[in-house]
């Protein structure tokens, strides 16, 4: 909401914000979602009018950041991430290009233990 007011907006120190990011290299979305409908619509049209006035023909590098998208897609999820962020950042994205985390236990299971609030273990 607060890119879409300064895009938008006339004042002079808005335009000022706006103009010190020209020639922008990278371009990073904190908390990529899978967006349905209108919501996806608005942030992707966003992204385009985004590149569009700060780097007008150049290559810009799209990141986007999600602790839960993968989630959403299983065995499939790079691919989840790469339909997603294809269309929102218009432009190709790679199952290559998807890094994914998984967690890996490195403590010993057999030596944790947990109690209830009763004391009990």
């Amino acid at each position: 909401m607060m890119l879409e007011l300064l895009l938008t907006r006339q004042d002079e120190l808005d335009q000022r914000v706006v103009g010190n990011c020209e020639g922008l290299d990278f371009f990073v979305l904190d908390e990529l979602h899978t967006y349905r409908g209108r919501q996806g619509a608005d942030v992707a049209m966003l992204v385009r009018r985004l590149r569009e006035r700060l780097a007008p023909g150049k290559e810009v590098l799209c990141i986007g950041t999600s602790a839960t998208m993968t989630s959403e897609g299983g065995e499939g999820a790079r691919e989840v991430v790469v339909d997603v962020a294809s269309k929102l950042f218009a432009t190709e994205i790679h199952a290559t290009d998807v890094v994914i985390e998984t967690l890996e236990r490195r403590t010993d299971p057999t030596q944790t233990r947990c109690r209830d609030r009763g004391g009990h273990p």
